[in-house]
């Protein structure tokens, strides 16, 4: 989900139960209703328009709930005139990139410094992936090191055998889902209809 416009920042303030991030940040936010119910989590990626000079938000959350937050967000919006909304979760695509060795990955195949200190941990910026224009963010949901990349659907499959590719040179490759759920909750992170839903408040 993008926002963006003058009143997009404010607006997600009150919609969310986090501090939404300066830009060229990430920050993780519930969002909950009127009943104090958890009915979204959401990472949320704050990034600056160069081109229209305005804070532009991009709000990732689980795909099965797209249509109902984007109700949602249009019923709270209500026409206000100071903030533009648009779902793209059927033009972006995430990837993801995690283990000890996924530094030396990314650095293999970006001309961008990617180094602890250049790159930290909730930090996200726009850069070539090989020739494929990428949103990257330093987060995971296995816990360890690593990093999501989301880019154009159209351009996943390249990227997605860029990655594979290089992984392979470094003794690694695609990871099951089933392995991911096992290193998430062994990181302590919840996922959206099992440890998240609307039938627990937030201390739960």
């Amino acid at each position: 989900h993008e926002f963006s416009g003058i009143g997009a920042r404010e607006f997600l303030e009150k919609l969310l139960t986090n501090k939404i991030p300066e830009n060229g940040r990430i920050a993780l936010a519930p969002m909950l209703n009127e009943a104090g119910k958890l009915i979204g989590d959401f990472t949320v990626v704050s990034l600056t328009d160069q081109i229209a000079e305005e804070e532009r938000f991009i709000l990732f959350g689980s795909g099965i709930a797209e249509g109902y937050h984007q109700r949602w967000f249009l019923e709270h919006i209500d026409n206000d005139p100071t903030i533009r909304y648009k779902p793209i979760g059927n033009d972006m695509t995430g990837l993801s990139i995690a283990g000890p060795s996924s530094r030396d990955l990314l650095s293999s195949i970006t001309n961008e410094d990617v180094s602890a200190e250049s790159f930290k941990f909730l930090d996200i910026q726009n850069m070539a992936i090989g020739m494929i224009p990428s949103l990257v963010g330093r987060i995971t949901f296995t816990g360890d090191l690593g990093w999501e990349l989301y880019c154009d659907t159209v351009d996943q499959v390249e990227l997605y055998n860029s990655l594979v590719t290089i992984a392979k040179e470094l003794n690694g490759g695609p990871i099951g889902s089933r392995a991911l759920m096992s290193l998430r909750i062994e990181k302590g992170y919840g996922s959206w209809s099992r440890e998240y839903s609307p039938e627990y408040w937030p201390q739960e």
